[in-house]
């Protein structure tokens, strides 16, 4: 008995910790959002007017990028609450967003080509079990649909039963 108001204790305060991660996030995506639009509409009233220069270019990319990893991680930290559960492809495309956007910010010049490899492989890796996950999924969404369908001969014996 006690030890069911412990756990409940401690699962009402991991779910209230995870409510105000959210938040918090969710803040801190908003206000990157903002200020990627502030970025934006300078860059675009700056001489010459309506061209955005490729450095600012690819400083968007990699703001815009980090936003869109701040959004998957709301989408994790709710998966993360108490009695869900977080399906491994969720935190796979976090990890995808996180090193695309690695990639695309990586200064190829000053890079060497170890490090250029070891990002390529780890993208293949994340790739191929984003791959193999989905499959297994759909799987078992399919198996799940299945067995909700009912069986032809359980149907042929309920209609000649009335």
């Amino acid at each position: 008995m006690v030890t069911d108001k412990l756990k409940h204790a401690i699962e009402r305060t991991e779910k209230g910790i995870l409510w105000v991660l959210a938040f918090m996030l969710l803040i801190a995506v908003a206000f990157g959002m903002i200020h990627l639009v502030v970025d934006l509409i300078i860059a675009l009233k700056t001489p010459p007017v309506m061209m955005i220069k490729s450095d600012t270019l690819f400083s968007m990319f990699g703001e815009f990028l980090i936003i869109l990893m701040g959004l998957k991680l709301i989408k994790l930290v709710m998966l993360s609450m108490p009695g869900e559960s977080s399906p491994i492809t969720a935190v796979i495309e976090v990890a995808l967003i996180g090193v695309g956007q690695k990639i695309v910010t990586m200064d190829i010049h000053t890079q060497s080509p170890m490090s250029m490899l070891g990002a390529a492989s780890l993208v293949l890796a994340l790739s191929v079990a984003y791959v193999c996950c989905q499959r297994v999924e759909s799987k078992i969404l399919k198996e799940e649909r299945e067995e909700d369908l009912p069986k032809p001969a359980d149907a042929i014996a309920e209609a000649t039963d009335r």
